[in-house]
C-alpha cells in the first residue's frame, strides 16, 4: 500500500502547485474531501463549464464537465441512501453512501461554486415518489443553488394520465423559478390546469401542452422560445394563431414551436389561408416567409415558418427584417401585399368598366351616351395605370430577385440548397468562398468549367488518398477548414458495379463506371490543376494482379508527385497460400522514390532476397518473415524509419543486433520497430544480455512502459550515439529509437553510461589485483627468505593500495549518480513537459525532500505523482 503526499504540511505555493498537476476528477475529489483541501483549489481559479444537479427521493448526483477537456473533461458524483447503495459503474464515478443525499448534494454544490468559476448551472428533478403534498417543500428545499435550467421529470407521458403534476405545484414552480431560467416539464398535466400567465420564464417546454388552448396563446408571451410538444392543434387552428400575429400590435416571443395533433397532418394551404407569404426549399424542406402588419411600436415584424416532419410540429421564428436577406424577402413581401390590393382595385375598376359598357349599350339618348363614354374613359385609364404599377413592381421584383440569389447562392452550402445561376467570374469566386470544402469539391467534380471558377480562389487540399485496383478505385481528399479549424473531407469512389451500401451523399459521390482507373486518372488530375495538394498516398491493390499486368498498372497509375506509396493485396494471413512475386517485389522497389514511405501490406515470398530490400527513408513490411539480422546488419543503408510487424526474430537476435551497433558494425540513423516472434514472451534477460544499460518507467502518449538506454561504445564519426529501447506488450514489438548524446537529458544518460562502464572495468581489474594479493601472501606463508619476504611485502603495499585507489575511484563515481539523478529527474520533468508524458519516480532516495521539491516544481509540469515510502508492519513511514 502506497502513502498519499502530506499535502496540508507543505507550503502553501507548493500545495497549489502540486494541486494544479491533478486532473478535474482529482481536483472535484479534492473539493469532496474536506472545506480545506477545498480551499486550495479555490486558489487555482480553474473552471466548470457545467454543472448538472439531479434529485430523486432516495439518489442525488452531480455531473460535472471541465472548461478545459484535456485536464479530464467530465466526473460524476453521486449519493446515495444507505439503504440503496449501489458500486459505482465507471472510473470517472464517485459514489457515497450518506444518511441525507439531498442535502449532501446542496452542501457539494456550494462548495464547488466556491472553489471553481462556474459557467452554467443546470437542476434535473424527478418527482416520482414524492409524494403530493411534499412537491412544493422538496422544491424550496432543493432550488437554492444559482441556476440557469430547470427540467422536471416523473410523472410519465405513457400510460393512462393517472399520474400528472397537479395546478397548484405547476403553479408553484411558474413562480418559484426565477423569469430568465429555463424551465423543461417532461411530465403530465392536468387537462383542466389554468394559470393567468403560462408563458413567462425565458424558455418554457411543456412535453404535453394538451391543456393549452387558442386563449392562452393569444395571451401576451413573454418566453424568448416556448415549445409546446403534444397539442390538440391543427393546421387551421394555426393558421387563426398567425392570422392572430399578423393583427396583433404587439411582438410575440422569438421562437414558438408547436406540436400538431396525432391525428391531424400538415397542410401549408390551411396553415397560410389568406395570408401572403414568400416561399423557398432546402434539404430540410419547405420554408414560408409570412410578416406582420406595419406598427410603430412592433420591432420584429419578419416571421419564418418550418414544418418538421420528424417531430411533426411547426416552426415558428420571428425576425427583425434588417439582415440583407431578410429585408430584401420583406421589400418582396410588401410588394405582394401591394399586388394583392391592385388585383383587387382592378378586379372592382373591370366590373365597373362592365356596367358602364352595359348602361352605354341600353343608352338611346346622346348627350348621355356621350357623359358615359367620358366616364369610361376615365375608368379604362384607371385600369391601364393599375395595370402599369403592376408592371413596375414585377419589375423590382426581377432586381430584387437577384440580390436574394446572390444572398442564397452564399447560403446556398449551409441550407444544402441545389442552385442554378449563371453569374460574373468575380461574383462567383465571392460566393465560392462561402462553400463548404466538400461542396467545393462536388464544383470541381461537375465540369472544368467549374473547377475553372474553383481555381480563383486558390484552394489547398491538405492530403489526397489515392486507391487504385482493377474493379475499382477511390480518392479521397482531406483539408483543414480555415474558418471553423476543423478537419473536413469528401471520398469519391469509380466503381464497375453499383454501389454495395447507402452513401451519405453530403461527403461521398459514387460512380458506376466501365474504367474506374481513367476516371480516377482524370478527376485525380483535375484535382492537382485546381487545389493545391500538399501531401499524396497511393494505395496500389495488387491482390489479382502479377508479371507484366502488375508493372503496366503501376507505371499507368503512378503519374502524380507523391509522398507515401502502399502496396495492399495478397492477402496478410497465416496460411500463407498467396504472396507477391519476388520479381514484382523488386519492380516495386526499384520503382518508388527513395525520399518518401514504402509500405507493403501484403505477404511476401520467405525466400525472397534483394540487394536494397529498404530503399527509402521510411519503410514498412506487415509481413517480415524472410528479413534475417544479415540484412538489418549491411541493408539498412539511408533509412530513418523501418517498421517490420511480423519477423522470426527471438529476444537474443535483438540483442546480437544491439551489440553489433554498439560495436560501430552498424550506422543507424533513426528508428526501428521490430515484431518479436509470437512464441518469444517479453525477456529483459535475453535483451539486456552483457549490455550496460539504465532503466527508467514512462507513461504518456507515446510511450507506457520500461524504456531502457544503451550508448555506442566507439564513437567515430557516428552522431546518433545513444538508443533507447522499449518494448510495446500491445502489438508485442520492440521500438528502438537512437539519439544524439548533444545536451540535456541525452547528454546525462549517455555519461551516466560511461560511468557505468568504467565501474565494471575497475571492478574487473579489482578482481584481479584481489587474486594477486592472495597469491603474494600464499606466497609469504610458504617460508620464503627475510630478503624475499620483503620484497613481496613491497609489491604486495602496491597491490593494496591500487586496490584502494580502485574503490576510491567507485565510491567517487556512485557519490557522483546522486547529483546526476538530481539533474536526470529535472530533465524527465522538463521532457514531460513537451511530450506529455506522466513520470513516475519511486523509491527515490532524496535527503532532502523540500530542496527537491521546490527545484522540480520551478516550472509548470502537466502531472507529478509523489509516492512515499511503502507503509506496513515495522516499516519506515
Amino acid at each position: 500500500m502506497e502513502s498519499s503526499l502530506p499535502l496540508f504540511e507543505l507550503p502553501d505555493p507548493v500545495a497549489v502547485c502540486v494541486a494544479k498537476q491533478s486532473d478535474f476528477k482529482e481536483k472535484v475529489k479534492l473539493c469532496l474531501c474536506s472545506q480545506q483541501s477545498a480551499g486550495i483549489v479555490k486558489k487555482l481559479n480553474d473552471g466548470i463549464k457545467s454543472i448538472s444537479l439531479n434529485f430523486s427521493e432516495d439518489t442525488c448526483d452531480i455531473q460535472m464537465t471541465a472548461r478545459d477537456i484535456s485536464c479530464g473533461g467530465y466526473c460524476i458524483v453521486v449519493f446515495d441512501n444507505e439503504t440503496t447503495f449501489r458500486p459505482r459503474r465507471n472510473l470517472r464515478e464517485e459514489r457515497r453512501s450518506v444518511r441525507d443525499p439531498i442535502q449532501e448534494t446542496i452542501d457539494f454544490a456550494r462548495r464547488l461554486h466556491e472553489s471553481f468559476e462556474v459557467e452554467s448551472c443546470s437542476y434535473s428533478i424527478n418527482l416520482d415518489n414524492i409524494r403530493e403534498n411534499k412537491v412544493n417543500e422538496f422544491l424550496k428545499r432543493i432550488l437554492v443553488i444559482e441556476y440557469q435550467e430547470v427540467v422536471i421529470l416523473g410523472r410519465s407521458l405513457l400510460g393512462e394520465r393517472e399520474d400528472w403534476l397537479r395546478s397548484d405545484e405547476l403553479s408553484f414552480l411558474l413562480e418559484a423559478i426565477k423569469p430568465e431560467a429555463s424551465l423543461v416539464i417532461n411530465s403530465c398535466i392536468a387537462l383542466d390546469f389554468k394559470h393567468s400567465r403560462p408563458f413567462e420564464l425565458y424558455s418554457l417546454t411543456y412535453e404535453d401542452a394538451l391543456w393549452v388552448t387558442m386563449d392562452d396563446l393569444k395571451l401576451e408571451i413573454n418566453s424568448f422560445e416556448l415549445n409546446l410538444t403534444r397539442t390538440n392543434f391543427s393546421c387551421k387552428d394555426l393558421n387563426e394563431f398567425m392570422h392572430y400575429w399578423v393583427e396583433s400590435g404587439s411582438d410575440a416571443n422569438r421562437y414558438l414551436s408547436i406540436g400538431l395533433r396525432e391525428d391531424s397532418s400538415f397542410n401549408h394551404i390551411e396553415l397560410l389561408d389568406r395570408i401572403d407569404f414568400a416561399s423557398g426549399r432546402s434539404h430540410v424542406g419547405p420554408f414560408y416567409f409570412i410578416k406582420a402588419r406595419e406598427n410603430r411600436n412592433r420591432k420584429f415584424t419578419f416571421a419564418q415558418l418550418h414544418y418538421d416532419s420528424f417531430l411533426h410540429n411547426v416552426n415558428i421564428k420571428t425576425f427583425e427584417p434588417t439582415s440583407i436577406l431578410s429585408a430584401n424577402i420583406y421589400e418582396h413581401l410588401q410588394d405582394v401585399e401591394e399586388v394583392r390590393k391592385l388585383r383587387v382595385v382592378r378586379s372592382e375598376v373591370e366590373k365597373l368598366e362592365l356596367n358602364y359598357q352595359k348602361t352605354l349599350d341600353e343608352e338611346k339618348c346622346e348627350s348621355e351616351k356621350e357623359r358615359i363614354r367620358k366616364e369610361m374613359k376615365i375608368v379604362v385609364q384607371s385600369k391601364k395605370l393599375i395595370g402599369v404599377q403592376m408592371d413596375f413592381i414585377r419589375n423590382r421584383w426581377k432586381r430584387l430577385l437577384l440580390k436574394i440569389l446572390v444572398r442564397l447562392l452564399q447560403l446556398a452550402v449551409r441550407a444544402r440548397t441545389t442552385l442554378r445561376i449563371t453569374l460574373p467570374d468575380s461574383v462567383a469566386a465571392l460566393i465560392i468562398k462561402e462553400l463548404e470544402f466538400a461542396e467545393i469539391i462536388k464544383l470541381c467534380i461537375c465540369s472544368k468549367r467549374s473547377a475553372a471558377a474553383v481555381r480563383q480562389i486558390k484552394p489547398i487540399i491538405e492530403k489526397i488518398t489515392l486507391c487504385y485496383s482493377d474493379d475499382y478505385c477511390t480518392i479521397n481528399c482531406k483539408t483543414v477548414d480555415g474558418r471553423t479549424e476543423s478537419r473536413c473531407g469528401f471520398l469519391v469512389e469509380f466503381n464497375k458495379e453499383g454501389p454495395g451500401y447507402r452513401r451519405n451523399v453530403q461527403f461521398e459521390k459514387y460512380y458506376q463506371v466501365t474504367d474506374p482507373i481513367q476516371d480516377t486518372l482524370n478527376l485525380s488530375r483535375r484535382f492537382y490543376e485546381t487545389f493545391e495538394v500538399i501531401n499524396c498516398q497511393y494505395y496500389l491493390n495488387v491482390e489479382s494482379l502479377e508479371g507484366e499486368h502488375l508493372r503496366s498498372f503501376v507505371n499507368r497509375v503512378l503519374v502524380e508527385d507523391y509522398q507515401e506509396i502502399s502496396i495492399v493485396g495478397k492477402s496478410f494471413d497465416r496460411e500463407m497460400f498467396r504472396w507477391i512475386d519476388s520479381e514484382d517485389l523488386s519492380f516495386l522497389l526499384a520503382t518508388v522514390k527513395p525520399e518518401y514511405w514504402f509500405t507493403v501490406i501484403s505477404n511476401v515470398a520467405t525466400d525472397f532476397k534483394h540487394d536494397n530490400p529498404f530503399p527509402t527513408y521510411n519503410v514498412s513490411y506487415v509481413d517480415a518473415l524472410w528479413v534475417t539480422l544479415d540484412d538489418l546488419k549491411t541493408k539498412l543503408g539511408s533509412c530513418r524509419y523501418l517498421r517490420l510487424e511480423r519477423t522470426n526474430f527471438t529476444w537474443k537476435d535483438i540483442n546480437h543486433f544491439m551489440h553489433c551497433w554498439i560495436n560501430q558494425e552498424i550506422d543507424i540513423k533513426g528508428r526501428i520497430d521490430i515484431g518479436i516472434r509470437e512464441d518469444c514472451p517479453f525477456n529483459r534477460e535475453e535483451l539486456l544480455d552483457q549490455l550496460s544499460s539504465v532503466s527508467g518507467y514512462m507513461s504518456g502518449r507515446f510511450i507506457d512502459g520500461h524504456c531502457y538506454f544503451v550508448r555506442c561504445r566507439n564513437v567515430g564519426n557516428r552522431r546518433k550515439t545513444i538508443a533507447m529501447m522499449h518494448f510495446d506488450d500491445v502489438f508485442h514489438a520492440i521500438h528502438i529509437s537512437f539519439f544524439e548524446a548533444e545536451n540535456g537529458l541525452s547528454r546525462l544518460i549517455y555519461n551516466h553510461l560511461e560511468d557505468i562502464d568504467e565501474i565494471k572495468k575497475l571492478n574487473n581489474v579489482k578482481l584481479d589485483v584481489e587474486e594477486l594479493v592472495k597469491k603474494y601472501q600464499k606466497t609469504t606463508e610458504d617460508g620464503k627468505s627475510e630478503d624475499e619476504k620483503e620484497r613481496i611485502q613491497k609489491e604486495l603495499k602496491v597491490f593494496t593500495e591500487s586496490k584502494n585507489l580502485i574503490d576510491y575511484r567507485i565510491n567517487t563515481l556512485q557519490n557522483q549518480w546522486k547529483s546526476l539523478l538530481m539533474s536526470v529527474y529535472s530533465g524527465l520533468l522538463s521532457l514531460a513537459v513537451d511530450t506529455e508524458t506522466t513520470i513516475r519516480g519511486i523509491n527515490l532516495e532524496v535527503d532532502n525532500l523540500k530542496e527537491f521539491v521546490c527545484r522540480v516544481f520551478m516550472e509548470n509540469y502537466p502531472k507529478i505523482i509523489v509516492v512515499g515510502k511503502r507503509c506496513g508492519t515495522g516499516s519506515d513511514q
